[in-house]
């Protein structure tokens, strides 16, 4: 059995079946916790925060750390999920960026998303490159300008050359498990 934690950051009313975490499909906050742990090591937490754009989901595979972490947000009208932030922390270059994309994917493609979409770091660009993003000259779900050092990219999970060269590349990438490991 796993020992997965959850946490509920800025939540008026804390109950998992009263908040909606994606409307389409209809899942609520529990629901999603369900989906999200089954794909995470036994020491993992999630945490789900409320933020301007509706609820975000974090996953931080050992739940003993701050790092690393993957948070993303669905953004249901424009069938993508955006990527918050993901950090590896001081496991960076060992694979563990890709291997906490590769397990939420099968849930992101489980709720209709089309496009993953983010705001990159300069320096992280050749990490997205490398998965089959593409820069873009802007993100639909973000209103405010962008940051000198933040580049738009995309992925377009319905463009089979995109599709092709990430399931490539997550198919290298190890397991969670094997990078927490002391």
């Amino acid at each position: 059995m796993k020992n997965i934690t959850v946490q509920m950051l800025g939540f008026d009313n804390p109950h998992p079946e009263l908040n909606l975490f994606h409307d389409n499909p209809r899942l609520s906050l529990r629901q999603a916790f369900d989906k999200i742990a089954r794909t995470l090591p036994d020491q993992a937490a999630v945490s789900f925060y409320k933020n301007e754009d509706g609820i975000a989901a974090c996953i931080h595979p050992h739940a003993g750390e701050d790092e690393p972490k993957l948070s993303y947000q669905f953004h249901p009208d424009h069938g993508s999920v955006v990527i918050r932030r993901i950090h590896a922390g001081p496991q960076r270059h060992n694979g563990l960026g890709s291997a906490m994309i590769a397990a939420q994917l099968p849930f992101w493609l489980e709720q209709g998303t089309r496009h993953i979409r983010l705001l990159a770091h300069h320096l992280s660009e050749g990490f997205y490159l490398k998965l089959g993003f593409e820069r873009t000259s802007m993100i639909p779900e973000y209103s405010w300008p962008r940051q000198s050092l933040s580049l738009p990219m995309q992925l377009d999970l319905q463009n089979p050359t995109q599709r092709d060269q990430l399931d490539r590349a997550l198919a290298k990438a190890p397991p969670l498990t094997p990078h927490l490991s002391p």
